[in-house]
């Protein structure tokens, strides 16, 4: 039997095991990740736009 750990120490945990994160999404082909990639992007300039605009009618 192993002698006991220093008080205060923690227990010592069970090697954690190896979970496979599973995808929240399907995969999707490089095309529809593009195409939504390019629609993000144009959106993020969109209001990027809009605050400045706020920002300079302030």
């Amino acid at each position: 039997m192993p002698p006991c750990p220093p008080r205060g120490l923690a227990p010592p945990f069970p090697p954690p095991r190896r979970v496979r994160r599973a995808r929240p999404w399907p995969a999707l082909p490089a095309q529809a990740r593009q195409q939504l990639a390019r629609q993000v992007a144009c959106l993020l300039r969109r209001v990027r736009e809009e605050a400045r605009r706020a920002d300079r009618a302030r």
